[in-house]
Protein backbone atom coordinates (compact mmCIF):
# COMPACT_ATOMS: atom_id res chain seq x y z
CA UNK A 1 0.00 0.00 0.00
CA UNK A 2 2.73 2.89 0.63
CA UNK A 3 3.44 2.73 -3.35
CA UNK A 4 -0.06 4.01 -4.04
CA UNK A 5 0.42 6.43 -0.79
CA UNK A 6 3.86 7.58 -1.48
CA UNK A 7 3.07 8.24 -5.33
CA UNK A 8 0.07 10.14 -4.51
CA UNK A 9 2.17 11.71 -1.61
CA UNK A 10 4.75 13.19 -4.02
CA UNK A 11 1.85 13.70 -7.31
CA UNK A 12 -0.71 15.73 -5.43
CA UNK A 13 1.15 17.11 -2.58
CA UNK A 14 -0.42 15.46 0.16
CA UNK A 15 0.64 16.11 3.85
CA UNK A 16 -0.49 12.80 4.97
CA UNK A 17 -0.57 9.38 3.99
CA UNK A 18 -3.99 8.11 5.11
CA UNK A 19 -5.88 7.45 1.94
CA UNK A 20 -8.87 9.97 2.37
CA UNK A 21 -12.17 10.70 0.41
CA UNK A 22 -11.26 13.82 -2.14
CA UNK A 23 -14.13 15.75 -2.84
CA UNK A 24 -15.58 15.61 -6.05
CA UNK A 25 -16.38 19.53 -6.11
CA UNK A 26 -16.63 22.84 -4.92
CA UNK A 27 -19.55 23.88 -2.41
CA UNK A 28 -20.11 26.19 -4.50
CA UNK A 29 -21.10 24.65 -7.35
CA UNK A 30 -24.81 24.07 -6.69
CA UNK A 31 -26.04 22.44 -11.09
CA UNK A 32 -24.36 19.01 -11.07
CA UNK A 33 -27.04 17.85 -13.71
CA UNK A 34 -25.31 19.03 -17.15
CA UNK A 35 -21.92 17.25 -16.40
CA UNK A 36 -20.46 14.07 -17.22
CA UNK A 37 -19.60 12.67 -13.76
CA UNK A 38 -16.29 10.29 -13.47
CA UNK A 39 -14.88 8.35 -10.54
CA UNK A 40 -11.35 6.99 -10.10
CA UNK A 41 -9.83 4.59 -7.22
CA UNK A 42 -7.01 3.02 -6.42
CA UNK A 43 -7.17 -0.64 -5.85
CA UNK A 44 -4.52 -2.05 -3.08
CA UNK A 45 -4.95 -6.21 -2.24
CA UNK A 46 -5.09 -7.08 0.70
CA UNK A 47 -2.22 -9.37 2.47
CA UNK A 48 -1.66 -13.20 0.95
CA UNK A 49 -3.61 -12.11 -2.17
CA UNK A 50 -2.40 -12.45 -5.73
CA UNK A 51 -2.74 -9.96 -7.92
CA UNK A 52 -3.95 -12.65 -10.40
CA UNK A 53 -6.78 -13.04 -7.98
CA UNK A 54 -7.68 -9.50 -7.79
CA UNK A 55 -7.61 -9.67 -11.70
CA UNK A 56 -9.95 -12.48 -12.28
CA UNK A 57 -12.53 -11.20 -9.68
CA UNK A 58 -12.25 -7.43 -11.14
CA UNK A 59 -13.04 -8.87 -14.82
CA UNK A 60 -15.37 -11.18 -13.89
CA UNK A 61 -17.70 -9.43 -11.50
CA UNK A 62 -17.26 -5.60 -10.70
CA UNK A 63 -16.60 -4.29 -14.45
CA UNK A 64 -19.84 -6.42 -15.47
CA UNK A 65 -21.67 -5.45 -12.62
CA UNK A 66 -20.62 -1.79 -12.96
CA UNK A 67 -21.14 -1.95 -16.68
CA UNK A 68 -25.17 -3.04 -16.38
CA UNK A 69 -25.66 0.12 -14.47
CA UNK A 70 -27.80 2.57 -16.39
CA UNK A 71 -25.92 5.45 -16.63
CA UNK A 72 -22.33 3.94 -16.52
CA UNK A 73 -21.03 4.78 -19.80
CA UNK A 74 -17.34 3.15 -19.29
CA UNK A 75 -15.64 1.32 -16.69
CA UNK A 76 -11.61 0.83 -17.15
CA UNK A 77 -9.32 -1.25 -15.56
CA UNK A 78 -6.03 -0.19 -15.48
CA UNK A 79 -2.65 -1.83 -14.37
CA UNK A 80 -0.37 -0.29 -12.33
CA UNK A 81 3.59 -2.03 -12.65
CA UNK A 82 4.62 -0.77 -9.74
CA UNK A 83 5.86 -3.90 -7.40
CA UNK A 84 3.54 -4.80 -5.17
CA UNK A 85 0.99 -2.58 -6.84
CA UNK A 86 -2.79 -2.64 -7.59
CA UNK A 87 -5.06 -1.52 -9.88
CA UNK A 88 -6.90 1.56 -10.54
CA UNK A 89 -10.55 1.80 -12.16
CA UNK A 90 -11.92 5.12 -14.11
CA UNK A 91 -15.51 4.99 -14.10
CA UNK A 92 -17.40 7.45 -16.29
CA UNK A 93 -21.37 8.37 -15.92
CA UNK A 94 -24.18 10.36 -17.50
CA UNK A 95 -24.48 12.11 -14.26
CA UNK A 96 -23.75 12.56 -10.42
CA UNK A 97 -27.42 11.54 -10.27
CA UNK A 98 -27.17 8.59 -12.37
CA UNK A 99 -24.06 7.50 -10.34
CA UNK A 100 -25.47 7.72 -6.63
CA UNK A 101 -28.62 6.16 -8.06
CA UNK A 102 -26.95 3.62 -9.70
CA UNK A 103 -24.32 2.96 -6.71
CA UNK A 104 -26.80 2.32 -4.06
CA UNK A 105 -28.31 0.14 -5.91
CA UNK A 106 -25.42 -1.96 -6.62
CA UNK A 107 -23.88 -2.20 -3.69
CA UNK A 108 -26.45 -1.85 -0.89
CA UNK A 109 -28.85 -3.92 -3.24
CA UNK A 110 -28.80 -6.15 -6.02
CA UNK A 111 -24.68 -6.69 -5.74
CA UNK A 112 -23.96 -6.86 -2.11
CA UNK A 113 -21.91 -9.62 -2.43
CA UNK A 114 -19.61 -8.30 -4.98
CA UNK A 115 -18.76 -5.55 -2.75
CA UNK A 116 -18.28 -8.08 -0.17
CA UNK A 117 -16.09 -10.27 -1.79
CA UNK A 118 -14.14 -6.94 -2.98
CA UNK A 119 -13.42 -5.96 0.51
CA UNK A 120 -12.27 -9.54 1.34
CA UNK A 121 -9.74 -8.66 -1.71
CA UNK A 122 -8.64 -5.73 -2.22
CA UNK A 123 -9.21 -2.01 -0.02
CA UNK A 124 -9.55 1.05 -1.34
CA UNK A 125 -6.02 3.31 -1.48
CA UNK A 126 -7.97 6.56 -3.26
CA UNK A 127 -10.67 7.37 -4.37
CA UNK A 128 -11.68 10.62 -5.90
CA UNK A 129 -15.05 11.99 -7.94
CA UNK A 130 -15.23 14.54 -10.16
CA UNK A 131 -17.31 16.21 -12.78
CA UNK A 132 -16.57 17.06 -16.27
CA UNK A 133 -16.15 20.87 -16.44
CA UNK A 134 -15.06 21.28 -19.93
CA UNK A 135 -13.91 18.20 -22.80
CA UNK A 136 -12.57 18.49 -25.94
CA UNK A 137 -14.01 16.48 -29.14
CA UNK A 138 -10.88 15.06 -30.39
CA UNK A 139 -7.70 14.02 -29.16
CA UNK A 140 -4.58 16.23 -30.26
CA UNK A 141 -2.61 13.54 -31.52
CA UNK A 142 1.19 13.52 -29.12
CA UNK A 143 4.00 15.24 -31.26
CA UNK A 144 6.90 12.65 -31.54
CA UNK A 145 8.93 14.82 -34.22
CA UNK A 146 11.38 15.79 -31.41
CA UNK A 147 11.70 13.16 -28.31
CA UNK A 148 15.23 13.24 -29.23
CA UNK A 149 15.28 16.71 -26.81
CA UNK A 150 17.55 18.41 -30.35
CA UNK A 151 16.26 22.28 -30.82
CA UNK A 152 14.68 23.27 -33.87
Amino acid sequence: MSHWKETLKKALGMKSHAPEYVPFAQPEWKDYSEHPYRVVYALQMKAGVEKAALSEFLVNEWLPALGGVPGCEVVELVNDFGEGSGYVLLEFWQSRAAHDEGIRRLWHGTHKHVLAKLKELAEFAFLWEGITIERQSKSVPFDRSNEGGEKQ
